[in-house]
């Protein structure tokens, strides 16, 4: 978020700083620790350096620097359009220039400060907006104290693995707000339903498009906290949990810019058995098919045999048949058949009984001569 102007003093205790990120630079032997501060106003980007050990001025300044790729390329070697700005433990403000490799005095758009503290330093840039090509984007980003201008290596550095002639080995930071979804509307829906309105509240929803696990929908900006979006019957023909998000397209040669993700059930209907056939079988009797009527059956359902499944082929939303062994039948007995739809945890319908029919066993009297 932007915040009020700091005081470009070159120490980093102005409360501005207290909103701000803030990443730590690889340690000193010491043990001790760097810390830089980022901030943002309207027009301006901030970079404050904490707790730089001195003594690291020979043979030349040591920077407190800044490397961003604007464009968030992510190359494994430094471009034209890269930039990097620093403070010099003497004060000096310096420019990186890649095309030469090397820093250089001064620079447009830039200012910086240096403090001092007992037994260290601290650094303050400030940076034009307009330089780093505005607002509202996806930029890399690596820190760090620079003990040698004219090697330029940062020995204690962010992130710590980063290199500085590597942006693909720099931080991917946003200069601004990315899109934020707090909440959803409706948060289930079930199999087989029509078609519906997807509501998202949430911040920074300007120009965004509302995801369905990465499918784009026809999406409406209500208001920069409010999308609507209009979701297909076919996109939700199967059980399971959908992930929304909401995408801003990014600038030219810019990343597309994504929000947190939030989750929508989609659910089985609740199956409706309506008759069974046959629903008496005599015990002892050969494998059978089951039939099945009612309504809500899916593909993937499931017929269940006192609850143990039965090889099951569904038909259409309201016929389906089962396989039903031998073995099943061997005994007289009261069955309960009912359908579950696919998935786990998915809803059972009320059974019905199939009565299994004992065999009359014949006694033939016993003849004695």
């Amino acid at each position: 978020p932007q915040t009020a102007a700091p005081s470009l003093d070159g120490y980093c205790e102005d409360a501005a700083y207290a909103g701000g990120a803030s990443v730590p630079l690889l340690p000193y032997g010491g043990g001790s620790q760097g810390l830089v501060r980022l901030i943002r106003t309207a027009n301006h980007l901030y970079a404050c350096f904490s707790g730089l050990q001195l003594g690291l001025a020979n043979p030349n300044p040591a920077l407190a620097a800044l490397m961003i790729d604007p464009n968030f390329s992510g190359e494994t070697s430094l471009q034209s359009g890269d930039l990097g700005f620093a403070v010099a433990e003497d004060g000096g403000v310096y420019t990186f220039v890649p095309n030469a490799g090397a820093w250089t005095p001064g620079g447009s758009g830039l200012e910086g400060v240096a403090g001092f503290t007992t037994g260290g330093w601290s650094a303050e840039l400030r940076i034009e907006r307009d330089v780093l090509g505005g607002w509202e984007r996806t930029v890399g980003l690596a820190a760090g104290h620079v003990a040698n201008m004219s090697s330029g290596s940062a020995q204690h550095k962010w992130p710590f693995a980063s290199a500085r002639t590597q942006p693909a080995t720099w931080a991917r930071a946003v200069l601004g707000m990315l899109p934020t979804l707090d909440s959803l509307s409706p948060v289930t829906t079930t199999v087989g339903g029509p078609a519906f309105t997807l509501t998202v509240t949430g911040t920074q929803l300007i120009s965004s498009t509302l995801l369905w696990n990465d499918t784009a929908l026809p999406t409406t900006v209500v208001s920069p906290t409010q999308l609507t979006a209009q979701v297909a019957a076919e996109l939700f023909a199967t059980p399971g949990t959908v992930a929304i998000k909401a995408r801003t397209a990014g600038a030219a040669g810019q990343p597309n810019q994504d929000s947190n993700t939030l989750l929508l059930s989609v659910v089985s209907p609740m199956p409706v058995l309506a008759s069974i056939s046959p629903a008496t079988v005599d015990a002892g009797r050969a494998t059978f098919t089951l039939n099945l009527s009612g309504g809500n059956f899916l593909p993937g359902s499931t017929v269940l045999w006192n609850g143990a499944p039965l090889p099951t082929t569904v038909n259409s939303s309201s016929q389906a048949t089962a396989e039903v062994s031998a073995a099943l039948v061997a005994e007289g007995q009261i069955v309960s058949i009912a359908i579950a739809g696919p998935g786990l945890d998915a809803p059972v319908s009320e059974p019905l009984p199939l009565q299994v029919t004992p065999t009359a066993k014949l006694f033939l009297p016993t003849l004695q001569k």
